[in-house]
């Protein structure tokens, strides 16, 4: 059955999906004129991170029903 509730925060989700797998360091203050190495690796681990939230949301979202239960 159609849920459009249901339709709709999925869409939402995946479009969270897709902006934290977009995240590069320069979204969390890394400038390199002015930052050194730690502030570099601290800006490039945040970047990672996001990609690897947006892709949990993302393979939960592809997940059957079932699965998901399953993974409970």
């Amino acid at each position: 059955m159609f849920n459009p509730k249901k339709n709709i925060m999925e869409k939402e989700l995946r479009k969270l999906s897709l902006w934290l797998k977009s995240a590069d360091k320069y979204e969390f203050g890394y400038d390199s004129t002015y930052d050194g190495v730690l502030e570099e690796r601290i800006a490039k681990s945040q970047e990672e991170v996001c990609h690897k939230i947006g892709e949990y949301i993302e393979e939960i979202l592809d997940m059957k029903k079932e699965n998901t239960k399953d993974c409970i």
